[in-house]
């Protein structure tokens, strides 16, 4: 929603749901999406609604920002403050079926070299 809101200039609401929400996967298998469109189509409609099927949106007044955290150990968690490649983090298993998420950051390379020289002196 963050996404949508910061890259356009005009609120939808079926531009919104076929573009933002569309065939979107969650990582919470118990969120159904075809639910969660249908309440939101329906938020207009309702008496007393104050929502807009569409409107301008004022960029200045999105102050929201994208933050997802994931839980990776019961020590670690990882928090993704905003949009980033593909390529960038993603889930792999080994042959011995260990699982792992792999990201790829020069500077957390270095910080984790780093740490591991420190460690071994």
């Amino acid at each position: 929603m963050v996404k949508y809101f910061r890259s356009n200039e005009r609120f939808e609401i079926h531009d919104f749901l076929d573009n933002s929400i569309g065939n979107y996967t969650p990582y919470d298998t118990n969120l159904n999406i075809p639910d969660l469109k249908e309440k939101i189509r329906a938020l207009p409609s309702k008496p007393r609604s104050p929502f807009d099927n569409q409107f301008n949106i004022i960029k200045e007044k999105v102050k929201a920002r994208f933050l997802n955290k994931v839980k990776l150990t019961p020590e670690i968690d990882l928090h993704i403050k905003g949009y980033f490649a593909d390529n960038t983090i993603f889930a792999t298993e080994e042959n011995d079926g260990a699982k792992y998420v792999k990201i790829k950051s020069e500077e957390g390379y270095k910080y984790f070299k780093n740490l591991e020289q420190v460690n071994n002196q």
